[in-house]
């Protein structure tokens, strides 16, 4: 039986021809990202969603705004923020919860982290945060776990009796 040189390998341990199908493959690689311009998946850059209400105070939105490209800059991603009436957030967020499709960050009003908490993330970090800052309030708990699982995290809070 002959053996064909090219399929010998090399003293260290590597063929030539398993070194030129490689080159190959990065070769098309690399011309199909160049002729589409769209870059692999996992040097694209990442897009964090967001889905708030429209705030009754304008400044507000703005401010989210500014801290959405704070965090872009700092993440190197970016941030899509979708303002909505309030009153479509409730239809918005069930429709998304359903179709498992949707944004990373939704403000949920009231109770409705107890309503959907079955489909929200676990927030680990919540505890250390709360640490970092001097603790939670009994209140900010109450609202943002379930079940002792972290599923929100407190942003403000109104006390509509109060109000």
């Amino acid at each position: 039986m002959q053996t064909h040189a090219s399929c010998l390998p090399s003293p260290r341990g590597i063929s030539r021809r398993t070194v030129l199908h490689t080159a190959a493959v990065a070769t098309a690689g690399l011309a199909g990202i160049l002729a589409t311009k769209t870059p692999p998946a996992y040097a694209a850059m990442h897009t964090l969603t967001m889905l708030t209400w429209n705030h009754f105070v304008p400044a507000s939105d703005e401010h989210l705004r500014r801290w959405a490209k704070e965090f872009e800059q700092a993440n190197k991603c970016r941030v899509k923020i979708d303002f909505i009436p309030h009153r479509d957030t409730y239809v918005k967020v069930a429709k998304e919860q359903e179709t498992r499709t949707g944004h990373d960050i939704v403000l949920l009003f009231f109770s409705k982290t107890h309503l959907h908490h079955l489909d929200l993330e676990t927030l680990e970090f919540m505890d250390a945060l709360g640490h970092q800052l001097g603790g939670w309030y009994d209140l900010a708990r109450d609202a943002g776990q379930v079940e002792g699982r972290w599923v929100a995290l407190p942003w403000y809070y109104v006390a509509m009796p109060i109000t």
